[in-house]
């Protein structure tokens, strides 16, 4: 991340789209696949299309609707963090509106998508909606059973591209974010400078790294599993 990071925000931003686009057209295979088996009724369990995955289970009330729907409006956090890179677009008025609203609507519909086709393929009864709700790698699974193992493990690259892509991007907005405090006097003046060669911050790039680094070596040594 660090030496991406370093060499400025055009293939810095280019990365970070590589590797989303190569897990959003993983994601999208599997999809299809899904979709195609559930139509054909081959179906694992032989789950087939169902509207029940529309509605409310018995018993779930609103406190538990309130927090499925504060999961879901924090998926969507991360694009305004396009905001940040205003100063080093060609033209930022027309083109960091343009990319917000863009990742807003690619990602409802794709996220609204994803966890409809995830739902069917685990299965509306009891049984699939806690297989879904305990798996730790849910695109994973329903790869193997669906498709096969190769898949599995192509979508657990994916991820961990999605996962180096997200980190890139919260790097890159971290750093011009320090940059900007110490530019402005919020923080430590030494902070407000950039590379000549590249334009990054590179001191505010090397101190995000760092904070980074001591925030995951300690998790690391409480024994904290990585999804938590």
């Amino acid at each position: 991340i660090w030496v991406l990071a370093s060499r400025g925000v055009r293939p810095t931003t280019r990365s970070v789209l590589a590797f989303e686009v190569v897990s959003v057209c993983l994601i999208l295979v599997l999809m299809g696949a899904i979709c195609w088996r559930l139509a054909a009724g081959t179906a694992p369990g032989r789950q087939g299309w169902s509207g029940t995955v529309f509605v409310l289970p018995p018993g779930v009330g609103l406190s538990a609707l309130t927090l499925a729907a504060t999961s879901g409006f924090l998926a969507f956090a991360g694009f305004e963090s396009a905001g940040s890179l205003g100063e080093e677009s060609v033209a930022p008025t027309r083109m960091i509106p343009r990319a917000i609203i863009t990742a807003v609507a690619f990602g409802a519909v794709f996220y609204v998508a994803c966890i409809v086709v995830q739902t069917l393929g685990f299965g509306t009864g009891a049984a699939g909606v806690s297989a879904f709700r305990h798996s730790e790698a849910p695109l994973g699974e329903l790869a193997r059973r669906y498709v096969g193992s190769p898949l599995a493990a192509l979508l657990d690259l994916g991820a961990v591209l999605s996962a180096l892509g997200a980190g890139l991007g919260g790097v890159t907005v971290a750093a011009r974010m320090m940059f900007a405090f110490g530019r402005d006097g919020l923080a430590a003046r030494r902070l407000g400078a950039v590379s000549a060669a590249t334009g990054v911050p590179r001191r505010a790039l090397a101190a995000e790294m760092l904070v980074g680094l001591v925030l995951l070596t300690a998790f690391r040594l409480a024994g904290t599993s990585a999804l938590n």
